[in-house]
């Protein structure tokens, strides 16, 4: 690692402090991945055979759900008590943060109303027409789905 240019004056030697990891080792989240999977399946969650970043438990008439991404959870059931004893028991066992109500997943943006729950890419699809200067050339694109 070379330091920034007018950091140091010509011919000095300088020894840098490395005082947090720049890059995660490959099997890091892997190891990540793993520790969750057993923790969960402690409380009574199987795994999907489908899409293993599901876990699902069915207890009578309550039934929860986890889906996991990288670093991001998503819980969703019908018993909001069993959720918050889900969130403790997540909470002891890793350094989690509560983010409330879903509004972003992985690209997808998550919109409640009475009549129910919109699920669009309008951020993601505006950074990738931006990034395409697409919206700088003010080409209009509309895209129309029946709901």
């Amino acid at each position: 690692m070379t330091p920034p240019p007018g950091l140091c004056q010509q011919g000095e030697k300088i020894v840098f402090q490395l005082h947090k990891s720049l890059y995660e080792l490959k099997q890091t989240p892997r190891n990540r991945f793993s520790k969750f999977s057993e923790a969960i399946k402690t409380t009574g969650f199987s795994q999907s055979h489908s899409d293993h970043s599901l876990f699902v438990q069915e207890k009578g008439s309550t039934l929860t759900m986890v889906l996991i991404y990288v670093d991001d959870i998503i819980i969703i059931g019908n018993n909001d008590k069993f959720i918050q004893d889900l969130k403790l028991f997540l909470q002891q066992q890793f350094h989690i943060k509560d983010l409330g109500k879903l509004k972003y997943f992985v690209g997808l943006e998550v919109a409640r109303s009475k009549a129910g729950i919109v699920i669009s890419q309008r951020k993601y699809t505006l950074k990738f027409l931006t990034m395409l200067d697409f919206l700088e050339r003010n080409l209009l694109i509309f895209l129309w789905s029946k709901i």
